[in-house]
């Protein structure tokens, strides 16, 4: 059975602690519903289709999806009999109540593959009256096993009595502008020069955590998380310019999906690095940095 408690789920302020929740998957304890919210061209929307997917594997043994049984085929090519994305039927225009109507009578069925079924709704600040009072009225009652992933970008426009049903995942603007013009000199783009040839194998995890080591390492882990945001929209046509030393990066495996659910764990611990460094713990900088670098190299051993 799902749980309806919101606050079952450990979430911290910038995502999901993965191991949590694929344990809950396993367990059958995820939340019914989320709501990812934030400024557009975050990655919400791929994000709630890699979590999705997580839900939806038959086979996953790890952190990741397999990507190969027939479940990851149907949900990679939106054709899954237990997933549904609704949106607007016409771009800018409004969902309506009969979207979510015909959703109500989908998820009264017996999933066909006796696992989750999966819900993505996006834009949900485009839901119109009628459409959020009956949305509202699933989430009260969404039925055994079913999990809906809410995509805003205003949250604001969402009706409290929505947003109170759902475990709320905001996606912060991890640098000052994720549109900036990356630099070509200076301390910054050393270290980016740095973190891409550790990825390519050109450079020493170890030997660029000593030559940071005195460096101010928030500011450090801001620039890294700016830079994978970048990266990550830049893979998926997102319009977003990378940093020039990084073209390199985009030749990365064929499957841009398994990709990003790669990055995005990284990005995890990237925040959970942030909030140790911010906290009163005062960790080794040193070890800090090599734990991340060596797990930025193995990304691509992945």
């Amino acid at each position: 059975m799902l749980t309806t408690a919101a606050d079952t789920l450990p979430v911290r302020v910038r995502g999901f602690d993965r191991d949590r929740f694929i344990a809950a998957k396993r367990h059958y304890q995820i939340p019914h519903a989320f709501l990812f919210h934030g400024e557009a061209g975050l990655g919400k929307l791929l994000t709630a289709k890699q979590y999705a997917a997580i839900l939806l594997c038959q086979t996953q043994t790890g952190e990741l999806p397999c990507g190969h049984c027939q479940s990851c085929r149907l949900q990679r090519s939106d054709t899954h009999p237990d997933y549904q994305i609704i949106s607007p039927e016409e771009a800018g225009h409004a969902i309506k109540i009969d979207q979510i109507r015909s959703l109500i009578a989908f998820l009264q069925q017996t999933p066909q593959q006796a696992g989750f079924r999966v819900v993505i709704i996006t834009p949900a600040d485009a839901l119109n009256h009628a459409a959020a009072n009956s949305l509202l009225k699933l989430l009260e009652e969404p039925g055994e096993n079913t999990v809906l992933f809410l995509v805003s970008d205003r949250l604001m426009s969402l009706p409290a009595t929505l947003k109170s049903r759902c475990v709320k995942l905001p996606f912060l603007t991890p640098a000052h502008d994720t549109g900036r013009v990356w630099p070509t000199e200076g301390h910054d783009a050393d270290f980016l020069l740095g973190l891409r040839d550790v990825f390519l194998g050109t450079l020493s995890p170890v030997e660029l955590a000593q030559r940071l080591n005195t460096a101010e390492i928030d500011l450090l882990l801001v620039t890294w998380l700016s830079a994978l945001h970048s990266l990550i929209c830049h893979l998926h046509g997102i319009d977003r310019e990378i940093p020039p030393s990084w073209a390199p990066l985009l030749n990365l495996p064929a499957q841009p999906l398994k990709t990003s659910q790669t990055l995005f764990h990284f990005i995890d611990a990237l925040y959970q690095a942030r909030s140790l460094v911010q906290s009163s713990v005062n960790p080794n900088q040193l070890l800090l940095l090599e734990n991340l670098l060596i797990k930025w190299y193995r990304i691509t051993q992945s």
